[in-house]
């Protein structure tokens, strides 16, 4: 009798421990870095739907690493690398190729648990988010581009706006708007941002293709190449843009520059993922219009991507945790209102809809979008090795400083791609 009261006692306590333990594996303490790059109002947000979050789920703590677009690639790349990554980061859509050349990286987050993917378009999924069948990331929101110009600044100088420009035709309203005040520019903007998203628009204008080829061939001439870098030039020697040396101080933020803040430039190429916050203070005086274009031109370039990615790293010890943040930060209704626009328009229908209903987001960025939703070009260039981009980004540099003739630095860079692409 003992016995069996004292088997049923030692089968009573194991349960209990038993139970126990699978509570404290529920409350484990679990801490996550999240990692990416913006601006102070994309910071103020982030943190904030980070806070949202831990005070739901007291047992997670997320430390947030965040910083400029300066270097963030080449740091991810080494994290990546060697296994050290957040286990949550964000990342261009453009990064994607070279970062898998890694290796798997990346969780694919359709066999996740926890997330829910459902309310993204499918087709936007499809194109800038599936990597040999793995969804890789999701995106932050829909980034487009445009010409955005202060109308006050171009009646003031007598300059009327036409419905849609030839690259000529900036450069002649430039002209215009410089004779009337030498120290106002027409395009704030900076060499980095030439060196790419121009660069791959304005071929995408002249060729109607992406700049590679589906078997890694440069899928643009040499005088297609030559025709770009002699815009960019014409574009600096007829004040369209500030000199180089002038606006260096202000490369990849060019929101900074005291001229944009005095109303000194006509306008910019905006990225709606970067009109956010105090980035501009004349809405009501903003006039959208597609890019400029070359004559005959096969499309019009206008760029239509994801702002960024957010994804996994497959070294993440608490994926599923990773992955509930992540389904809190897209499928929120809270978290939708306090990320509202800092990513651009939001990407999930849900967040548009919320956002859109308390006013939270820009106009001109709806507009954008919108406009590059129904024109934007289906070549985003997405897949070029940041070895060719970075090629690209130097020969910009050398034409925005003179140094050398357009002629020879169109033949160097042709040399140095096409070596590039044997050695890769």
């Amino acid at each position: 009798m003992r016995k069996g009261i004292l088997c049923l006692l030692m089968l009573c306590i194991l349960f209990t421990l038993g139970a126990q333990g699978t509570k404290d594996q529920k409350t484990d303490q679990v801490t996550l870095r999240f990692m990416w790059w913006g601006g102070d109002a994309r910071h103020k947000a982030t943190l904030q739907v980070i806070d949202q979050y831990m005070s739901i789920h007291p047992n997670v703590k997320i430390e947030a690493e965040y910083g400029g677009y300066d270097g963030y690639f080449e740091k991810l790349t080494a994290q990546l690398a060697g296994g050290t990554a957040a286990d949550i980061m964000q990342f261009d859509a453009s990064m994607t190729v070279d970062l898998l050349r890694i290796g798997d990286v990346f969780v694919d987050l359709k066999k996740v648990k926890n997330l829910d993917v459902s309310d993204f378009d499918s087709q936007f999924l499809e194109n800038y988010s599936i990597y040999n069948n793995a969804l890789v990331g999701l995106p932050t929101g829909i980034n487009a581009g445009n010409l955005m110009i202060n109308s006050a600044v171009t009646d003031k100088a007598g300059i009327v706006l036409p419905q849609k420009y030839t690259w000529d035709g900036l450069i002649e309203d430039a002209k215009k708007l410089h004779a009337y005040d030498a120290n106002k520019y027409f395009i704030n903007y900076d060499i980095t941002t030439l060196g790419k998203e121009f660069i791959f628009s304005t071929l995408a204008q002249l060729t109607g293709k992406e700049i590679l080829s589906a078997d890694k061939k440069l899928a643009f001439s040499r005088d297609d190449l030559y025709k770009v870098f002699s815009l960019i030039d014409a574009m600096y020697k007829n004040h369209v843009l500030e000199p180089a040396a002038i606006s260096a101080p202000f490369e990849a933020k060019i929101n900074t520059n005291p001229k944009w803040a005095n109303h000194d430039f006509a306008g910019t190429f905006g990225v709606t993922s970067l009109i956010t916050g105090s980035y501009y203070d004349w809405k009501d005086t903003a006039v959208v219009m597609p890019w400029p274009e070359f004559p005959n031109a096969k499309e019009n370039g206008i760029m239509l991507r994801p702002a960024q990615l957010i994804g996994i790293a497959s070294s993440s010890k608490h994926a599923e945790v990773a992955a509930d943040f992540l389904n809190y930060f897209f499928n929120n209704k809270e978290a939708a209102l306090a990320l509202k626009d800092v990513r651009s328009i939001p990407a999930t229908n849900m967040a548009r809809d919320v956002c859109q209903q308390a006013n939270l987001l820009d106009p001109v960025n709806v507009k954008t979008v919108n406009m590059a939703l129904e024109i934007g070009t289906k070549n985003q260039n997405l897949s070029v090795p940041n070895e060719l981009v970075q090629i690209l980004k130097d020969a910009t540099g050398k034409i925005a400083y003179g140094q050398g003739t357009v002629a020879q630095i169109t033949d160097t860079t042709i040399r140095l791609l096409n070596e590039t692409l044997a050695r890769l």
